[in-house]
């Protein structure tokens, strides 16, 4: 999966791209904002279920909000 996404933080938007290693058990998003770039590597186990919940619910909400034209 290689599908980008803008969110906010404050007043400034961050331009974003979700990669996906191994689905439901690694998760990577990239972005980049005023010139600085971070990435984010997520890797969820068994003990992080709580995690695993909320960043399930999460996606959920972003992958709607992608959707809608």
């Amino acid at each position: 999966m290689d599908t980008p996404f803008t969110s906010v933080n404050g007043r400034t938007a961050i331009t974003s791209r979700f990669a996906v290693g191994e689905p439901l058990r690694e998760l990577t998003w990239t972005g980049s904002a005023i010139g600085s770039r971070a990435a984010h590597h997520h890797l969820i186990t068994t003990r992080q279920e709580k995690l695993h919940a909320e960043l399930t619910r999460r996606l959920g909400s972003i992958k709607t909000a992608a959707e809608q034209p």
